[in-house]
């Protein structure tokens, strides 16, 4: 292969390094050859920007080179260079491949050489190539015969000498993908085509000169370019051909009509919306039509539920057999047709209704759509689980590399110096997730490993528990994950492993991967796409997928960096190929380019990409240039991501009198509205002035977290959905804890920030996290969780900590508290919105929570009317344990009875019953004292008292036994008539009539079976219920 390319070098040389010329702008002015291919470079320094020196020193700060030591002194005036006693000039993290990996560079020495001797050396695969040893990849050296100069290769060969006339040398060292063989150039002459390198060489990872020499003795280097040649591409500097811009049609802006969206679940219904109005606090639909729409059908007064269950519909409530629900709004008639409140439909349906005030928009959740913590797009809003999603969260990008950097998965070793010891890598995860949930966090955003699935079965393995951890981590610590796949890589190129064992490629470039669809490097994407997507779309864990991070930043800059890359077209093809291979996998999971912020150009660096130029076009875009970006990059994709960096006062557009304005997120949300996309704040970071004129005050100090929590209270202005904030505290070691945007994991480490970021979230999710439909009434409780309300109560069990209560309320709500506690207790309030409730826990009457002396002693004070009885309404509530209404001496024995603990510990409420589906006939277990207990209450109830309100709940903690007795009084049983149900949640009485509830209350007495072995009893029934009257 060398030789197919000896016949253009002489040309190829001259423009590379010729005379006269900095390296740089020469190597720019090469054209693709065709036989040759592209010149892509990967660096130059002429030293013509670095300061001169009076005299050799150590100090070397503007080489741009990853490091630099050495006596060394620049020189010259115009065309500068450096004179080199000692040099140690490394280059770290190269990773290129092409056809040909060559390196150029220009030597001369005068008067003053006499035994300077200078090394480069290249790394490859080999382990033994390091930039750490300047002989292992040795390529060439300058070496001295006494005094005399000379060149040679990396087996001593000598090439050349060197006069000491200061005659300038042009070396060429080129390097031949898959071969151990170079060839060395002088000055255009061919050297030697013969040297032998340690192994073959598949990618340049890294480079050093080693410069080593007496006191006094000296040679000069200049012009270094390291450049690769390959395939012909379109153009110099883009992977696009010249030809016409797409043609792109704008949807025509959003104007807001005051209309009210109607959707169920994920399907709008636009028929319905003309004819939804609100009265009473809630919505009303016309029942036949929406019912239709629901899946359900109306006959007359049966409603019936798309899984088949019937309701009658009567004026002011719905029967279902024999229960009844009553109907808190009329049901009216406008113009013939019959209109049903929200609450019919949420009861037939088994639905969920919410009303996003914000977003003008109300949904009927239903089935799955109301629990299965997929976010949807509705038009343009994020929803999960019924109800629109807010937060304001992190980044905690390094999650999955601090976890696979964990010794556990390393043989006992820790392979990534970044994570050097166990506290940084599993342990660090698992501290970081818990601190986030605890504050109130439900994302984060993560950057995802990705492999090759051509690698060892090793790797892959190692791969998998590294995951698996990680969102194992997240499911423990409720915590959802966007998943960046980051797909924008070579890790999926064609490779082996060779001799050495490590990786490396085989052919394809990243041209191939990323711009054919059939190349084999894409059918390895597909794959890995299919193992990763397929292995995690059924775990709660995932919040959405993305394709990879700020793709849009490498569109078209090929003209300003003189490098090969690709256009904004290219990558929306690109987007749009990686959406459909993983919404094959997972169909319901929203997906995001995981771009940046336009940049200000991006549609104008497009359009000079598809002219032709070769230098980038740094025309600011107007809006609707915008608009045409962001049309060609989401053709196939949900979201619109942001990085939002400096929101207001960085990236502009230009208006329509060629003013420029700077961006916004108002802006960006009209964008995405106007194209039926969502918004996602996929990083953010900033800080504004006091007076918020666009001013960037320093990044530390308390004046940064005031100006950081301006900044973020323009994105809860705007109204942005999902925010994450670059970024929760790196685990990686001694990186970015001096830096107050990077968020904390201890108070003393920019606490600022976090509190900031805490306060945002706090602000967002109380501003719009609100149901305009009864609020309270419509708002999701989590299931199982011990709580029940009415329009003042919210009614909780004995030590239910704080943060279990918001849990339940899946964080939507705020406790305040009238004393310090762990535990919510009797007077504290729970907000919603505007709204309050208050927290009630019968038989707490001081407040702290669950049943104590004290309590017991400020019943009987009330009991007493003494002075020291408590004269809130609310305690005085909590005292009325029986229920009937007053606090008297049967309260106070209920109350002794708890804190003798005699029903509450010893004799506790063990039901053992499992529903079946099949409803099997099975037997009710229940420890004998507590059925008699409960017996007991409804005789105090009734019979002592004769009087009882409608329906009496009383709940298990106050009791002594769990859960609850329920004592309901119903017509829809014949009069006389009980029936008793034990489940899993309780015992339950319907009665009509006070002789049929206290018949009921001797069949609890009577009608069991004592078992003396197990200590307990069986309802003597093998049914599940049990029924009767008081003729019987």
């Amino acid at each position: 292969m060398i030789r197919i390319f000896q016949r253009v070098l002489s040309a190829l040389l001259s423009v590379i390094i010729g005379v006269g010329g900095s390296a740089s702008t020469s190597l720019a002015a090469s054209n693709t050859d065709s036989a040759t291919g592209t010149q892509a470079l990967r660096f130059s320094q002429d030293f013509n920007a670095c300061a001169t020196d009076t005299a050799f020193t150590d100090t070397h700060t503007d080489f741009n080179i990853s490091y630099v030591q050495g006596t060394m002194q620049v020189v010259g005036d115009t065309d500068r260079a450096v004179r080199i006693q000692t040099c140690d000039m490394r280059w770290w993290a190269m990773d290129y491949t092409d056809k040909l990996m060559n390196f150029a560079f220009m030597l001369s020495f005068d008067g003053s050489y006499s035994d300077t001797r200078l090394v480069f050396n290249a790394t490859n695969d080999n382990a033994s190539t390091t930039t750490e040893s300047p002989e292992g990849g040795r390529l060439i050296s300058v070496e001295s015969n006494g005094g005399q100069p000379y060149l040679a290769d990396r087996d001593g060969n000598r090439l050349t000498d060197f006069a000491k006339d200061g005659t300038k040398y042009r070396i060429l060292i080129q390097t031949e993908f898959g071969s151990d063989r170079y060839s060395v150039y002088c000055n255009d002459i061919l050297l030697s085509d013969q040297c032998r390198f340690i192994s073959p060489i598949y990618a340049i990872y890294g480079a050093r000169f080693h410069g080593t020499g007496s006191n006094g003795s000296y040679l000069t280097l200049d012009d270094i370019v390291f450049y690769t040649l390959g395939r012909a591409y379109p153009q110099k500097y883009s992977y696009d051909e010249v030809g016409p811009l797409p043609e792109i049609t704008i949807p025509d802006a959003v104007t807001d009509d005051g209309t009210t969206t109607f959707w169920i679940n994920d399907t709008r219904y636009e028929r319905l919306e003309d004819r939804m109005f609100f009265a009473s606090g809630t919505a009303y639909l016309p029942l036949t039509d929406a019912m239709t729409a629901a899946g359900g059908t109306v006959n007359g007064k049966t409603l019936t539920s798309p899984d088949g269950t019937a309701y009658i519909l009567e004026e002011d409530r719905l029967l279902y057999g024999e229960t009844v629900t009553p109907l808190t709004h009329e049901i009216k008639t406008v113009d013939g047709v019959l209109y049903a409140p929200m609450e019919v439909f949420t009861t037939v349906l088994c639905a969920d209704v919410c009303h996003d005030e914000f977003h003008n928009t109300v949904v009927l959740s239903t089935g799955k759509y109301k629990n299965d913590g997929i976010l949807r797009k509705l038009g343009s809003v994020l929803w999960q689980n019924g109800a629109p999603y807010w937060e304001i969260s992190f980044n905690k990008f390094d999650l999955n590399w601090q976890i696979l950097a964990d010794p556990s998965l390393n043989d006992g070793n820790f392979p990534d110096a970044s994570f050097p010891e166990e506290k940084y890598c599993i342990a660090g995860a698992e501290e970081a997730l818990q601190q986030l949930h605890d504050n109130g966090f439900r994302t984060i955003r993560v950057f995802c490993n990705s492999l090759n699935p051509g690698k060892s079965e090793a790797e892959w393995d190692r791969f998998w528990k590294a995951a698996d951890l990680m969102y194992d981590l997240c499911d423990q610590y409720e915590i959802q994950v966007v998943a960046c796949l980051n797909l924008n890589t070579s890790e999926f190129l064609v490779g082996k492993y060779p001799d050495s064992g490590k990786w490396i490629t085989t052919g394809e470039q990243f041209y191939d991967y990323f711009c054919d669809p059939n190349s084999e490097s894409r059918q390895l994407a597909y794959t890995f796409i299919d193992r990763y997507v397929s292995r995690y779309r059924d775990r709660d864990t995932i919040l959405m997928w993305e394709i990879t991070n700020e793709g849009n930043l490498d569109a078209d800059i090929g003209g300003e960096t003189k490098k090969i890359t690709f256009s904004l077209g290219q990558l929306g093809a690109f987007y749009s190929d990686m959406a459909a291979r993983i919404r094959q996998n997972d169909p319901e999971r929203l997906i995001s380019g995981g771009d940046s912020v336009l940049r200000s150009e991006q549609w104008n660096l497009y359009a000079g990409t598809k002219r032709g130029d070769e230098t980038a076009n740094w025309t600011v875009d107007t809006l609707e240039e915008r608009l045409k970006a962001l049309s060609l990059l989401h053709e196939n994709l949900d979201v619109i991501s942001v990085h939002g960096y400096k929101v207001g006062y960085v990236e502009r557009y230009r208006d329509e009198d060629g003013s420029y304005q700077y961006v916004s997120y108002s802006l960006f949300l009209q964008e995405a509205e106007r194209l039926g996309l969502a918004l996602y704040n996929g990083e953010a970071g900033g800080q504004l002035s006091e007076s918020s004129g666009g001013v960037e005050l320093p990044n530390t100090g308390d004046a940064s977290a005031e100006a950081r929590a301006r900044y973020l209270d323009t994105i809860v202005n705007a109204g942005v959905q999902i925010t994450h904030w670059w970024a929760f505290h790196s685990d990686r070691y001694n990186f970015g804890l001096d830096v107050d945007s990077w968020g904390v994991r201890t108070d003393d480490d920019t606490a600022g920030t976090f509190q900031a970021i805490c306060e945002a979230n706090r602000k967002l999710r109380e501003r719009y996290a609100v149901n305009g439909l009864g609020k309270w009434d419509s708002l999701r409780i989590r299931v199982g969780q011990p709580l029940t309300m009415d329009d003042t109560y919210v009614y909780v069990g004995a030590k239910t900590t704080t943060d279990a209560l918001k849990n339940a309320f899946y964080g939507q709500v705020s406790l305040t508290q009238s004393r310090e506690s762990p535990y919510a207790g009797t007077g504290n309030t729970v907000t919603l919105g505007e709204d309050t409730r208050i927290v009630m826990i019968v038989g707490d009457l001081n407040g702290n929570g669950y049943t104590d002396s004290n309590d017991y002693l400020l019943a009987r004070a009330a009991m007493l009317k003494k002075s020291i009885a408590p004269t809130d309404e609310t305690a005085l509530l909590a005292a009325d344990v029986n229920g009937n209404g007053r606090t008297d001496s049967n309260d106070c024995l209920l109350l002794r009875r708890c804190l003798l603990q005699k029903y509450l510990e010893k004799h506790a409420w063990s039901t053992n019953v499992t529903l079946m589906k099949s409803y099997t006939p099975q037997t009710a277990i229940v420890s004998a004292p507590a059925a008699s207990f409960a017996a007991d209450m409804i005789a105090e109830v009734l019979g002592k008292y004769g009087t009882a309100p409608e329906r009496r709940r009383l709940t298990s903690d106050y009791y002594a036994f769990r859960p609850s007795v329920v004592l309901e009084y119903t017509d829809a049983l014949e009069v006389g008539a009980y029936k008793i149900t034990v489940d899993n949640l309780g015992l339950h009485v319907l009665a009509n009539g006070e002789a049929a509830m206290l018949a009921a209350a001797r069949v609890l007495c009577g009608q069991i079976t004592q078992n003396t072995t197990a200590g307990s009893c069986v309802i003597a029934s093998a049914q599940l219920e049990r029924t009767g009257s008081v003729k019987n």
